[in-house]
């Protein structure tokens, strides 16, 4: 049968058993909504990833089941997307990766435009490999990760990055806010709260060009 989209609803069960008895057929998808199911397994991505080459948005935000035995296949999770080479948009937040897995995921998927990562476990290091290798993106959500200045600072190697998030970043400072939006600032920046109110005033008088 011929499917382009599909979404499952909010902490469904079933999705794991659907999507593994599903995948075969689902070789014209496009969208896929699983955020929040909370039951997917590692396996079942994976499957899906050679099945689903056309796939351009996967919204899978704490949708992996959790994995108590064995740390290690979290890890799993964000390389098995790497077989989605035409993914554009990407909701991953929550997701647990390492170094290597996050490098597979960047040079394989390419296209991506569109990446949410918050509250996953990201460091300046993986942000580094992501502007070499993602130079389509232009929405960047890393609210809630431990990335700082230094990474910050790499995100001026994108060309059109539009609307970037980092609330809740607690090792990004004023300074490096600054130095990003004198080199190649995004139109749109989400602060949060971390900074106060008269920092991000601050920020509004001298970059009065950027949505703050």
């Amino acid at each position: 049968f011929y499917v382009e989209k599909l979404e499952f609803g909010f902490k469904d069960k079933q999705t794991d058993t659907a999507l593994c008895q599903m995948a075969p057929y689902l070789t014209s998808l496009r969208q896929l909504n699983i955020n929040s199911c909370g039951s997917v397994q590692t396996s079942t991505l994976s499957l899906l990833g050679q099945n689903c080459t056309r796939l351009e948005v996967l919204l899978a935000g704490s949708s992996l089941a959790p994995i108590y035995s064995e740390a290690s296949m979290d890890h799993l999770s964000i390389r098995t997307c790497s077989n989605f080479k035409n993914l554009k948009t990407a909701d991953l937040s929550g997701w647990s990766n390492d170094y290597y897995a996050f490098r597979l995921f960047v040079t394989n998927c390419t296209k991506i435009e569109n990446l949410c990562l918050s509250c996953c476990s990201i460091s300046d290091v993986m942000m580094r490999c992501l502007s070499k290798h993602c130079k389509n993106l232009k929405v960047l959500d890393l609210s809630g990760t431990f990335v700082s200045d230094l990474g910050l600072g790499f995100l001026a190697k994108f060309s059109d990055l539009r609307v970037l998030g980092i609330s809740c970043c607690r090792k990004i400072t004023l300074s490096g806010i600054e130095d990003l939006l004198k080199s190649k600032p995004p139109r749109e920046i989400h602060l949060g709260s971390f900074l106060s109110k008269e920092q991000v005033l601050e920020l509004r008088s001298a970059f009065s060009s950027v949505k703050i």
